[in-house]
């Protein structure tokens, strides 16, 4: 059940980044026109999706973390601490990484009977990949294979830094916000003596 729970999460977190990709398109159609507005919308929903998969993974795994720490906290006599199992985030990747590699296969089986549909169909799932799409035309096949498993890369990685707790995101907007200047410090010890 929280298998099926997680994967069903990580499908409608992919479906909820889809749709916004598609519904931006379709607001500003013009933006992919031109190649400069193709890359930029390209990195900006890559970032998007990376960074929203990453983060819902995180938290699945952080959830575990800390369920794990609670119970061992209250161990009774002679009880062993439990150890955290990456075995549910490999699962749950393999799953999301399957179910890439199902539908990239399915768009090219049914290409020719259903006049591209499965094609247009896998297009709109990896609508935020669309200058891979654009440019590859000769590559398909090894473009479409290289998206379809990206869900998965972020969620692995997403899974592992929740168990070490780590927030790469979190800890690069630390930086960059309360960076201190230079000088700064020599300021305050003159400002103390």
């Amino acid at each position: 059940m929280y298998i099926l729970k997680n994967y069903l999460k990580a499908i409608g977190v992919h479906a909820l980044c889809s749709l916004g990709s598609m519904m931006f398109i379709m607001m500003f159609p013009g933006i992919i026109d031109f190649t400069i507005g193709q890359i930029l919308y390209s990195v900006m929903t890559i970032t998007i999706f990376f960074d929203v998969y990453f983060t819902s993974a995180w938290n699945v795994s952080n959830k575990e973390l800390k369920k794990l720490k609670i119970h061992n906290n209250h161990l009774s006599d002679g009880e062993q601490p439990l150890k955290m199992s990456y075995k549910n985030g490999i699962i749950l990747t393999v799953l999301i990484a399957v179910t890439g590699i199902i539908l990239w296969a399915l768009s090219f089986y049914f290409a020719e009977k259903s006049q591209g549909v499965s094609t247009a169909i896998f297009r709109s799932w990896y609508s935020e990949f669309i200058v891979a799409f654009m440019y590859s035309v000769r590559h398909i096949k090894h473009v479409s294979f290289a998206v379809a498993i990206i869900p998965a890369i972020a969620y692995i990685s997403g899974f592992y830094c929740g168990v070490k707790n780590y927030n790469f995101v979190e800890e690069f907007i630390n930086k960059l916000v309360y960076k201190k200047k230079p000088g700064k410090k020599d300021e305050n010890k003159a400002e103390k003596k």
